[in-house]
């Protein structure tokens, strides 16, 4: 990771990751809320699930802190994450023949709790909502493509599910209104 003075535009620093392939989702890296830390996914090679995982950058130190959650503890590559607490946290995961699942897990016992949907096509993007107690998911099955919500509470999807986008839905952003 190369870390860039944004008023000099030059580059300040490095970070060397424990994983490679890092794999965030681009609507940016957002601070681990129990930690303030950088969380980032590292897949390493899709269908390997013995090389990559979670792992926190500190912003402060500029240094990685090796994987907190592996692939191995989860049962797949992760794609995304969203971290609620130290406990509650959502992943998308690829097994090792593609086939996508959205996964509650516990990050500090990492371990899956349970299992929100599965797919035999690339599930893409998860995001909690602005009310906090939503989780979004874009569902690019050509089966049933479409915007899919969870209720954070008790992991059930909320109906009319999914919502249709005409297109199979590759992210989600929020923005803010005026």
């Amino acid at each position: 990771v190369v870390v860039v003075d944004v008023a000099t535009d030059t580059v300040v620093g490095s970070i060397t990751l424990t994983g490679t392939n890092p794999f965030a989702e681009s609507a940016g890296l957002a601070p681990d809320p129990t930690t303030g830390k950088i969380t980032l996914t590292e897949v390493g090679e899709f269908g390997r699930l013995d090389d990559g995982g979670l792992e926190r950058i500190d912003p402060v130190t500029l240094t990685a802190e090796g994987f907190f959650v592996t692939e191995a503890d989860l049962g797949g590559n992760v794609t995304d994450v969203v971290l609620l607490d130290a406990h509650h946290a959502y992943a998308i995961l690829l097994d090792e023949v593609a086939r996508s699942r959205v996964v509650r897990f516990d990050p500090t016992a990492r371990q899956v709790t349970a299992t929100l949907v599965t797919a035999d096509d690339f599930l893409v993007d998860i995001e909690l909502g602005p009310d906090g107690q939503t989780l979004y998911l874009t569902d690019r099955t050509l089966r049933r493509p479409g915007i899919r919500r969870f209720a954070i509470a008790d992991d059930t999807e909320i109906l009319p599910s999914p919502i249709d986008t005409g297109l199979p839905p590759f992210d989600v952003v929020f923005v803010e209104g005026p």
